[in-house]
């Protein structure tokens, strides 16, 4: 999964076999999405807010294409 911020910089962080991942951040507002390496399934952005010694959930989103 990628985060990021405003300024353009991106932090990244592997996700697990279940898909779950930590990261780091300094404080600030990020763009939040997964990582895939193909065109399917497609990651969908999720805005996120990080205030400094908090520490929050986010659920991430993919559109596997299937209809």
């Amino acid at each position: 999964m990628r985060a990021t911020d405003r300024n353009g910089q991106s932090y990244d962080a592997e996700m697990d076999a279940r898909g779950n991942y930590s990261l780091s951040l300094p404080p600030g507002t990020y763009d939040v999405f997964p990582v895939t390496e193909s065109a399917l399934p497609i990651g969908i952005p999720t805005n996120a807010t990080v205030t400094d010694g908090s520490m929050q959930r986010l659920d991430l989103q993919v559109d596997t294409g299937i209809r």
